[in-house]
């Protein structure tokens, strides 16, 4: 047989639909390429929001690195160590503003909100920082020559449980603290105050409080005057949104005495002088006495127990 005639197309040994069909799947091949670049720019816009989170987080960083660090530090590994205090002045706490509150020229500025301690009610707060400048900077400080203006109850900033970075819970027996707070300023002067908190988690813990004889909250109302009677404080530097603070403060005595008054526990041996040991075992807790404060016990205790978390938790709980 001779070769068969060409028709002008091949032929299909299918037929017409086979041939329809084809061009069906080339046409549906070709509806799925138009739509191909689609889930690339959904994984362009990926991308592109995954870059802008990694530059946010690095300028986070850059700004807050340290003070991250740091209060990670103290939440997870707090030192067992007794600190050194160092003598400075209140003059050495704010820098050259002196007697301005200023947090920028402080040798203590961490970050643009934040200097001094990374959480001012810890238990155990780091006995150095570093600083803006990245120099490392002592924390806990003895003042010397100071006298008390002023001092009372925060009654607005109560609470009954410890806070987080103290391991949370509730106190022992459920008593509620409040922080004691004032004033001092260099004897002589009549500016340049530094805040200082005798704070409510040191005294649950029965480190300061009414007979701890190196933190007594009561006995120190004695010792409120206009310049007249000079005294000496021991704490921690702390800078707390528009003003310095040593919070929490730690010890306190009558300038010129030749000890300090021993603390809750025993100091490291060795030393003339205790220093401040900071995770002692569960201390005594008391109640407040009635001459603690200006109002009646009763009246306080009402006034904490009815003071809202929100206020607690913005007080720095």
């Amino acid at each position: 047989m001779g070769p068969q005639p060409e028709t002008g197309w091949e032929q299909d040994p299918l037929g017409p639909e086979s041939r329809s069909g084809r061009r069906a799947f080339r046409d549906e091949d070709n509806e799925d390429d138009q739509g191909a670049p689609a889930p690339r720019r959904s994984s362009n816009r990926r991308q592109g929001i995954a870059a802008i989170v990694i530059v946010l987080t690095l300028v986070l960083l850059a700004i807050y690195g340290a003070n991250i660090f740091q209060w990670v530090s103290a939440i997870v590994s707090p030192h067992q160590d007794p600190c050194n205090p160092v003598n400075v002045t209140l003059a050495d706490i704010m820098g050259p503003s002196y007697p301005a509150q200023s947090l920028n020229d402080s040798r203590y500025l961490t970050g643009p909100l934040a200097g001094g301690v990374p959480h001012k009610r810890a238990l155990s707060p780091p006995c150095t920082i570093t600083n803006a400048k990245g120099e490392v900077v002592p924390t806990f400080v003895q003042v010397n020559g100071v006298y008390l203006r002023n001092y009372s109850t925060a009654l607005y900033d109560c609470s009954d449980r410890f806070k987080y970075v103290n391991g949370g819970g509730p106190y022992p027996n459920h008593q509620i603290y409040c922080d004691n707070v004032g004033d001092i300023l260099a004897v002589g002067t009549t500016k340049g105050q530094v805040h200082i908190e005798f704070d409510q988690d040191w005294q649950a813990k029965g480190l300061c409080g009414p007979d701890v004889p190196s933190c007594d909250t009561v006995k120190i109302l004695d010792y409120r005057s206009n310049g007249t009677i000079s005294l000496d404080f021991r704490g921690y530097v702390y800078w707390d949104e528009d003003h310095w603070e040593i919070h929490p403060a730690t010890a306190w005595r009558l300038s010129g005495a030749t000890k300090w008054p021993s603390a809750p526990v025993g100091s490291a041996a060795g030393r003339s002088e205790p220093t401040y040991v900071l995770e002692p075992s569960w201390g005594r807790v008391e109640l407040f006495r009635a001459a603690f404060s200006f109002v009646p016990n009763a009246a306080r205790i009402s006034a904490a127990r009815t003071t809202s978390e929100s206020a607690t938790r913005s007080s720095g709980t």
